[in-house]
Protein backbone atom coordinates (compact mmCIF):
# COMPACT_ATOMS: atom_id res chain seq x y z
CA UNK A 1 0.00 0.00 0.00
CA UNK A 2 2.83 2.39 0.36
CA UNK A 3 4.50 2.00 -2.51
CA UNK A 4 1.20 2.32 -4.53
CA UNK A 5 0.79 5.84 -2.19
CA UNK A 6 4.16 7.03 -3.32
CA UNK A 7 3.50 5.84 -6.64
CA UNK A 8 0.40 8.19 -6.97
CA UNK A 9 2.22 11.06 -5.16
CA UNK A 10 5.66 10.99 -7.86
CA UNK A 11 2.81 10.83 -10.72
CA UNK A 12 0.80 13.81 -9.21
CA UNK A 13 3.97 15.71 -8.60
CA UNK A 14 4.81 15.59 -12.32
CA UNK A 15 1.89 17.90 -13.23
CA UNK A 16 2.86 21.10 -11.98
CA UNK A 17 1.05 23.80 -13.84
CA UNK A 18 3.08 26.14 -16.35
CA UNK A 19 1.66 29.05 -14.29
CA UNK A 20 2.55 27.92 -11.01
CA UNK A 21 6.66 27.34 -12.87
CA UNK A 22 6.51 30.83 -14.32
CA UNK A 23 5.20 32.63 -10.89
CA UNK A 24 7.96 30.81 -9.17
CA UNK A 25 10.60 32.25 -11.58
CA UNK A 26 8.79 35.76 -11.53
CA UNK A 27 9.39 35.99 -7.86
CA UNK A 28 12.62 34.40 -8.19
CA UNK A 29 13.47 37.09 -9.93
CA UNK A 30 12.09 39.67 -8.16
CA UNK A 31 14.22 38.40 -4.58
CA UNK A 32 17.57 38.82 -7.30
CA UNK A 33 16.64 41.81 -7.98
CA UNK A 34 16.30 43.50 -4.40
CA UNK A 35 19.41 41.75 -3.63
CA UNK A 36 21.52 43.36 -6.03
CA UNK A 37 19.64 46.66 -5.28
CA UNK A 38 21.01 46.04 -1.60
CA UNK A 39 24.26 44.72 -2.32
CA UNK A 40 24.89 47.89 -5.10
CA UNK A 41 23.86 50.67 -1.90
CA UNK A 42 26.01 48.88 0.05
CA UNK A 43 29.19 48.83 -2.34
CA UNK A 44 28.64 52.15 -3.48
CA UNK A 45 28.40 53.38 -0.04
CA UNK A 46 32.07 52.36 0.83
CA UNK A 47 35.23 53.49 0.14
CA UNK A 48 36.21 51.92 -3.27
CA UNK A 49 39.53 51.80 -2.22
CA UNK A 50 39.16 49.69 1.15
CA UNK A 51 36.87 47.52 -1.08
CA UNK A 52 39.69 46.34 -4.02
CA UNK A 53 42.39 46.76 -1.47
CA UNK A 54 40.69 43.95 1.12
CA UNK A 55 40.00 41.63 -1.67
CA UNK A 56 43.90 42.26 -2.77
CA UNK A 57 45.13 41.55 0.72
CA UNK A 58 43.60 38.13 1.37
CA UNK A 59 45.58 35.44 3.00
CA UNK A 60 45.59 32.35 0.94
CA UNK A 61 46.40 30.23 4.25
CA UNK A 62 43.40 31.61 6.12
CA UNK A 63 41.13 31.52 2.98
CA UNK A 64 42.07 27.65 2.43
CA UNK A 65 41.30 26.60 5.89
CA UNK A 66 37.88 28.24 5.78
CA UNK A 67 37.44 25.96 2.99
CA UNK A 68 38.46 22.78 4.79
CA UNK A 69 36.11 23.87 7.26
CA UNK A 70 33.13 23.88 5.12
CA UNK A 71 32.44 19.93 4.39
CA UNK A 72 33.29 19.49 8.44
CA UNK A 73 30.32 21.35 8.85
CA UNK A 74 28.36 19.79 6.18
CA UNK A 75 29.48 16.26 7.50
CA UNK A 76 28.14 17.21 11.16
CA UNK A 77 24.48 18.72 9.65
CA UNK A 78 24.10 15.47 7.77
CA UNK A 79 24.73 13.62 10.54
CA UNK A 80 22.06 15.66 12.34
CA UNK A 81 19.65 15.18 9.94
CA UNK A 82 20.09 11.21 9.78
CA UNK A 83 19.80 10.83 13.52
CA UNK A 84 16.41 12.82 13.42
CA UNK A 85 15.40 10.63 10.89
CA UNK A 86 16.09 7.19 12.40
CA UNK A 87 13.05 7.48 14.56
CA UNK A 88 11.35 7.50 11.83
CA UNK A 89 12.59 3.66 11.43
CA UNK A 90 14.41 4.70 8.33
CA UNK A 91 18.20 5.93 8.08
CA UNK A 92 19.82 7.30 5.33
CA UNK A 93 23.34 6.83 6.12
CA UNK A 94 25.68 9.65 5.91
CA UNK A 95 26.63 9.10 2.35
CA UNK A 96 22.55 9.70 1.38
CA UNK A 97 22.17 12.02 4.31
CA UNK A 98 25.12 14.65 2.91
CA UNK A 99 23.59 14.22 -0.84
CA UNK A 100 20.16 15.85 0.67
CA UNK A 101 22.02 18.33 2.91
CA UNK A 102 24.29 19.63 -0.50
CA UNK A 103 20.74 19.61 -2.25
CA UNK A 104 19.71 21.47 0.18
CA UNK A 105 21.79 23.90 0.11
CA UNK A 106 21.81 24.20 -4.00
CA UNK A 107 17.76 24.56 -3.92
CA UNK A 108 18.51 27.66 -1.41
CA UNK A 109 19.67 29.37 -4.54
CA UNK A 110 17.03 28.78 -6.51
CA UNK A 111 14.30 29.33 -3.87
CA UNK A 112 13.03 32.70 -1.75
CA UNK A 113 13.72 32.46 1.88
CA UNK A 114 15.46 29.48 2.92
CA UNK A 115 12.85 27.37 0.99
CA UNK A 116 15.21 25.29 -0.70
CA UNK A 117 15.74 23.32 3.05
CA UNK A 118 12.26 22.57 2.78
CA UNK A 119 12.22 21.43 -0.85
CA UNK A 120 15.11 19.26 -0.46
CA UNK A 121 12.53 16.86 1.43
CA UNK A 122 11.05 15.73 -2.05
CA UNK A 123 14.95 15.09 -3.14
CA UNK A 124 14.78 12.36 0.44
CA UNK A 125 11.81 11.04 -1.31
CA UNK A 126 13.48 9.71 -4.32
CA UNK A 127 15.15 7.30 -2.10
CA UNK A 128 12.20 5.59 -1.15
CA UNK A 129 10.97 7.62 1.81
CA UNK A 130 7.61 8.95 2.67
CA UNK A 131 7.68 13.26 1.63
CA UNK A 132 5.51 14.45 4.69
CA UNK A 133 8.02 12.41 6.92
CA UNK A 134 11.05 13.53 5.46
CA UNK A 135 9.73 16.91 5.13
CA UNK A 136 9.33 17.10 8.88
CA UNK A 137 12.36 16.24 10.00
CA UNK A 138 13.87 18.99 7.52
CA UNK A 139 11.79 21.40 9.49
CA UNK A 140 12.56 20.24 12.83
CA UNK A 141 16.61 19.97 11.59
CA UNK A 142 16.42 23.02 10.45
CA UNK A 143 14.51 24.66 13.36
CA UNK A 144 17.28 23.33 15.82
CA UNK A 145 19.92 24.71 13.43
CA UNK A 146 18.68 27.78 14.00
CA UNK A 147 17.90 27.24 18.22
CA UNK A 148 21.82 26.58 18.60
CA UNK A 149 22.85 28.97 16.46
CA UNK A 150 20.33 31.79 18.68
CA UNK A 151 21.54 30.14 22.10
CA UNK A 152 25.52 30.20 20.97
CA UNK A 153 24.96 34.34 19.73
CA UNK A 154 23.04 34.71 23.27
CA UNK A 155 25.77 33.94 25.09
CA UNK A 156 28.58 35.65 23.11
CA UNK A 157 26.03 38.73 22.79
CA UNK A 158 25.88 38.77 26.70
CA UNK A 159 29.75 38.98 26.83
CA UNK A 160 29.98 41.45 24.34
CA UNK A 161 27.09 43.49 25.20
CA UNK A 162 25.04 43.41 21.96
CA UNK A 163 21.78 43.83 23.93
CA UNK A 164 20.08 44.29 20.86
CA UNK A 165 21.49 41.44 19.71
CA UNK A 166 20.67 39.80 22.79
CA UNK A 167 17.02 40.47 22.94
CA UNK A 168 16.37 39.42 19.34
CA UNK A 169 18.21 36.13 19.55
CA UNK A 170 16.19 34.98 22.85
CA UNK A 171 12.89 36.18 21.13
CA UNK A 172 13.65 34.02 17.84
CA UNK A 173 15.31 30.89 20.10
CA UNK A 174 12.05 30.84 22.17
CA UNK A 175 9.94 30.48 19.50
CA UNK A 176 11.66 27.66 18.39
CA UNK A 177 12.35 25.97 20.80
CA UNK A 178 7.87 25.73 21.39
CA UNK A 179 7.99 24.67 17.82
CA UNK A 180 10.43 21.98 18.43
CA UNK A 181 9.09 20.35 22.13
CA UNK A 182 5.49 21.07 21.02
CA UNK A 183 5.42 20.29 16.85
CA UNK A 184 1.59 21.03 16.84
CA UNK A 185 2.10 24.57 16.66
CA UNK A 186 3.87 24.24 13.81
CA UNK A 187 2.07 25.46 10.63
CA UNK A 188 1.69 22.67 8.56
CA UNK A 189 -1.67 23.65 6.46
CA UNK A 190 0.29 26.65 5.49
CA UNK A 191 3.51 24.72 4.81
CA UNK A 192 1.90 22.51 2.47
CA UNK A 193 -0.28 25.42 0.71
CA UNK A 194 3.06 26.77 0.28
CA UNK A 195 4.63 24.05 -1.42
CA UNK A 196 1.35 23.86 -3.49
CA UNK A 197 1.57 27.29 -4.31
CA UNK A 198 5.43 27.45 -5.31
CA UNK A 199 6.48 23.89 -5.88
CA UNK A 200 3.27 22.33 -7.27
CA UNK A 201 3.81 19.48 -4.27
CA UNK A 202 0.96 18.24 -2.46
CA UNK A 203 1.45 17.32 1.30
CA UNK A 204 -0.23 14.92 3.85
CA UNK A 205 -0.13 17.69 6.91
CA UNK A 206 -1.51 14.97 9.67
CA UNK A 207 0.89 12.25 8.37
CA UNK A 208 4.25 15.04 8.89
CA UNK A 209 2.94 15.83 12.27
CA UNK A 210 2.61 12.71 12.77
CA UNK A 211 6.46 12.60 12.38
CA UNK A 212 7.53 15.41 13.97
CA UNK A 213 7.01 14.21 17.44
CA UNK A 214 10.78 12.95 18.14
CA UNK A 215 11.69 11.58 22.09
CA UNK A 216 14.17 13.57 24.27
CA UNK A 217 17.01 11.54 23.36
CA UNK A 218 17.18 12.46 19.97
CA UNK A 219 16.32 16.01 20.28
CA UNK A 220 19.09 16.46 22.54
CA UNK A 221 21.72 14.66 20.59
CA UNK A 222 20.06 16.98 17.14
CA UNK A 223 20.83 19.95 19.46
CA UNK A 224 24.43 18.95 20.61
CA UNK A 225 24.90 18.06 17.00
CA UNK A 226 23.83 21.55 16.04
CA UNK A 227 25.82 23.27 18.83
CA UNK A 228 28.88 21.56 16.86
CA UNK A 229 28.07 22.66 13.28
CA UNK A 230 27.39 26.31 14.53
CA UNK A 231 30.68 26.44 16.10
CA UNK A 232 32.54 25.33 12.96
CA UNK A 233 30.30 27.60 10.56
CA UNK A 234 30.80 30.76 12.43
CA UNK A 235 35.06 29.62 12.96
CA UNK A 236 34.62 29.67 9.46
CA UNK A 237 33.41 33.47 9.20
CA UNK A 238 36.72 33.93 12.13
CA UNK A 239 38.60 32.62 9.55
CA UNK A 240 37.60 34.55 6.57
CA UNK A 241 37.91 37.95 8.93
CA UNK A 242 41.09 36.82 9.69
CA UNK A 243 41.86 36.36 6.03
CA UNK A 244 41.35 39.66 5.49
CA UNK A 245 43.19 40.83 8.05
CA UNK A 246 40.19 42.47 10.29
CA UNK A 247 40.79 42.15 14.40
CA UNK A 248 37.32 40.85 15.17
CA UNK A 249 36.96 38.94 18.04
CA UNK A 250 36.19 35.71 17.91
CA UNK A 251 33.30 36.53 20.93
CA UNK A 252 31.81 39.06 18.35
CA UNK A 253 31.55 36.67 15.44
CA UNK A 254 29.67 34.21 17.80
CA UNK A 255 27.33 36.90 18.88
CA UNK A 256 26.91 38.58 15.14
CA UNK A 257 26.96 35.54 12.74
CA UNK A 258 23.52 33.73 14.04
CA UNK A 259 21.58 37.18 13.32
CA UNK A 260 23.89 37.12 9.74
CA UNK A 261 22.10 33.59 9.12
CA UNK A 262 18.86 34.71 10.52
CA UNK A 263 18.29 37.28 7.72
CA UNK A 264 18.62 34.87 5.01
CA UNK A 265 14.73 34.05 6.03
CA UNK A 266 13.46 37.93 5.14
CA UNK A 267 11.78 37.64 2.33
CA UNK A 268 11.60 39.54 -1.11
CA UNK A 269 15.51 38.74 -1.16
CA UNK A 270 17.80 35.66 -3.29
CA UNK A 271 18.51 33.56 0.14
CA UNK A 272 19.64 36.92 2.05
CA UNK A 273 21.97 38.19 0.04
CA UNK A 274 21.78 41.72 0.78
CA UNK A 275 20.71 41.51 3.90
CA UNK A 276 23.10 39.09 5.68
CA UNK A 277 25.76 41.35 4.20
CA UNK A 278 23.73 44.93 5.45
CA UNK A 279 23.90 42.96 9.26
CA UNK A 280 28.00 42.40 8.86
CA UNK A 281 28.24 45.60 7.75
CA UNK A 282 26.74 47.05 10.71
CA UNK A 283 27.98 45.29 13.56
CA UNK A 284 31.75 45.16 12.20
CA UNK A 285 31.32 48.99 11.86
CA UNK A 286 30.32 49.02 15.35
CA UNK A 287 33.86 47.83 15.93
CA UNK A 288 35.67 49.99 14.05
CA UNK A 289 35.46 47.80 10.71
CA UNK A 290 35.39 49.70 7.46
CA UNK A 291 32.34 49.07 5.27
CA UNK A 292 34.49 48.06 2.96
CA UNK A 293 35.92 45.04 4.29
CA UNK A 294 33.48 44.01 6.46
CA UNK A 295 30.97 43.61 3.09
CA UNK A 296 34.02 41.65 1.81
CA UNK A 297 34.31 39.41 4.59
CA UNK A 298 30.05 38.77 4.46
CA UNK A 299 30.36 37.81 1.03
CA UNK A 300 33.34 35.60 1.12
CA UNK A 301 31.28 34.04 4.06
CA UNK A 302 28.42 33.35 1.50
CA UNK A 303 30.39 32.30 -1.15
CA UNK A 304 32.41 29.58 1.19
CA UNK A 305 29.55 28.59 3.20
CA UNK A 306 26.72 28.74 0.91
CA UNK A 307 28.11 28.42 -3.23
CA UNK A 308 31.04 26.26 -2.48
CA UNK A 309 28.22 23.52 -1.36
CA UNK A 310 25.34 24.24 -3.53
CA UNK A 311 27.98 23.53 -6.74
CA UNK A 312 28.57 20.25 -4.58
CA UNK A 313 24.86 19.42 -4.52
CA UNK A 314 24.00 21.09 -8.38
CA UNK A 315 24.71 17.80 -9.92
CA UNK A 316 22.42 16.17 -7.90
CA UNK A 317 19.43 18.43 -8.12
CA UNK A 318 20.16 18.66 -11.97
CA UNK A 319 19.96 14.94 -12.28
CA UNK A 320 16.25 14.91 -10.20
CA UNK A 321 14.59 17.15 -12.55
CA UNK A 322 16.17 14.83 -15.73
CA UNK A 323 14.52 12.47 -13.78
CA UNK A 324 11.24 14.12 -13.24
CA UNK A 325 10.97 15.79 -16.98
CA UNK A 326 11.45 11.44 -18.11
CA UNK A 327 8.54 10.20 -15.86
CA UNK A 328 6.24 13.32 -16.75
CA UNK A 329 6.77 12.27 -20.33
CA UNK A 330 3.88 9.77 -21.54
CA UNK A 331 4.89 6.83 -22.58
CA UNK A 332 1.22 5.15 -23.76
CA UNK A 333 -1.03 2.15 -22.61
CA UNK A 334 0.16 -0.37 -20.71
CA UNK A 335 -0.35 -4.35 -21.33
CA UNK A 336 -1.09 -5.12 -17.80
Amino acid sequence: MRHESNQTDRTTETTSTPRSVAGSWIGKLVSLGVSIAILAILWYSASQKDLLGSLGEIDLGYLALAVVLMPMAMVVRSVRLDTILAHSGRRLGLVRAMIVTFVGTSLNILLPSNLGDVAKAYYGYRFNLAKEVVLSVVIIDKAFGMIAAMSLGLVAATAEGLWEALALGALVSSGLIVLVFVPRLIPWRLMAWVLRKTLGKHLAHERALEASRLPLRIKMAALGLSWIACLLAYTQYYVLCRALGLAVPLTYVYAAAPLMDLAKVVPLTANGLGTREAVAVYFLGRIGVPSGPALVSSLLYTAVSLWAPALVGAPFVWLAIRSRTAKAIPTGPSND
